[in-house]
């Protein structure tokens, strides 16, 4: 005899019924045990994990008491996320906003020199650098990483915070800090060179770090009990809105061609690791009971 576990009490047996029916159609089967005035809700014991899931979508969940985001951040399972966060916003101050991008120089790729005058009562900003990478031969090899802290538009910064707390703050929670780390640092090294090899030295910004996040989590919410319902149809658009800005050079994000490294990179990363996921967390396909 199978062993069935309890996964809902509820004090409404149409409730119970109804959720029975939903996980039918996702094959799997479901039972409801009565008792005075309780209904459990009951499933196999290696379904536990996906049914949770897909009941979790049906029912509303009471709202969680607001910690603040700063408090959730440095809690255990956010710390790398809180440290990018924070690098991000302390780089933006030292550039004044972004309008004194040479504050930072000793974060972009090499080193750049601005040329300000107005001209015609506009403000000119003109940017001189050179392409020989002496300062990364030199042993300054944290400028293979650092211009994905460096944003020069307030727009571009705050997108860049909202999207990198929203996806780093997933990875982090369900694969991990190491693996966060190392799909991060992998991205930077990456997005960072096509870049500076395709376009110019004059980049910066959290969009191709984005990109590869948005990309590892679409992937392995297709197939992944625990990323599933992560990415949805607003975020695909916004995802797509950012990556554009990059080739219109809207907000300072130039890192156009790194973007679509990192995008490619994540898609990869995240298609390549859900192959290997245990069986019992794929999420099963629909039956068509009509």
């Amino acid at each position: 005899m199978s062993d069935y576990k309890t996964i809902l009490t509820t004090k409404k047996a149409e409730s119970a019924h109804t959720l029975v029916g939903i996980l039918k159609q996702h094959n799997i089967n479901a039972q409801v045990n009565s008792q005075n005035d309780k209904h459990d809700l009951q499933v196999l014991t290696d379904k536990v994990e996906v049914a949770k899931i897909i009941v979790n979508k049906h029912i509303k969940t009471p709202k969680k008491k607001n910690i603040g985001l700063a408090h959730e951040l440095i809690s255990t399972d956010c710390r790398v996320t809180f440290a990018l966060l924070a690098l991000t916003i302390i780089v933006f101050f030292l550039c004044s906003f972004g309008k004194y991008m040479d504050n930072a120089d000793f974060l972009f790729y090499t080193d750049i020199d601005y040329i300000r005058s107005v001209k015609a009562n506009r403000f000119i900003e003109v940017a001189q650098y050179n392409n020989n990478l002496d300062e990364i031969k030199s042993g300054q090899i944290w400028r293979l990483l650092t211009p994905i802290f460096l944003h020069k538009s307030l727009i571009h910064f705050l997108f860049a915070c909202v999207f990198l707390v929203y996806f780093c703050r997933t990875i982090e929670d369900i694969s991990g800090k190491v693996y966060l780390i190392a799909l991060t640092v992998s991205s930077a090294l990456l997005t960072n060179y096509i870049e500076f090899k395709f376009n110019s030295a004059h980049f910066g910004g959290m969009s191709a770090i984005t990109a590869t996040l948005y990309g590892f989590v679409w992937m392995r919410s297709l197939t992944d009990v625990k990323y599933a319902g992560k990415i949805t149809p607003a975020l695909h658009m916004f995802v797509t809105a950012l990556i554009l800005s990059g080739f219109l050079n809207l907000f300072f994000v130039n890192n156009k061609f790194g973007t679509i490294a990192g995008l490619i990179l994540g898609v990869i990363w995240g298609g390549f690791s859900a192959k290997f996921l245990p069986q019992n967390r794929l999420i099963p396909k629909k039956q068509n009971l009509y």
